[in-house]
């Protein structure tokens, strides 16, 4: 929680942030080239998040240890909407993609990954 205060604070400008964000492939502008985010604490947090979700992490259904990429080609079946967190592509995984019926779209699919992520 220190460094989500320290990259929000006045050290930390919105270039700088925002090339961060950039670096990490996360959106800062939507559609009509309006600002996602409304203030620097909140792109700080998506930020850090981002990097936390390239940490290992244990998965909840197979219990495999497994660590996702940076600009992987493949990207995650899953990926958690409130922590950013990647699934990996067990049997056990590939089968709930299967069964929330996301095939039919471009992955990563955003879903809450309760149980099925945790961090190491």
């Amino acid at each position: 929680s220190a460094n989500k205060v320290v990259l929000g604070g006045s050290r930390f400008q919105v270039l700088a942030l925002d090339a961060c964000a950039r670096f990490l492939k996360i959106a800062t502008l939507d559609q009509n080239g309006n600002r996602i985010f409304s203030n620097k604490q909140i792109l700080a947090m998506r930020i850090i998040l981002e990097i936390e979700s390239l940490f290992p992490a244990i998965c909840g259904q197979c219990n495999m240890e497994y660590c996702n990429k940076f600009d992987s080609p493949t990207p995650p079946a899953l990926r958690c909407f409130l922590c950013f967190q990647g699934s990996h592509n067990c049997d056990k995984i590939t089968t709930n993609a299967v069964n929330l019926n996301v095939t039919s779209i471009q992955p990563p699919y955003h879903v809450a990954l309760f149980g099925f992520v945790n961090p190491v």
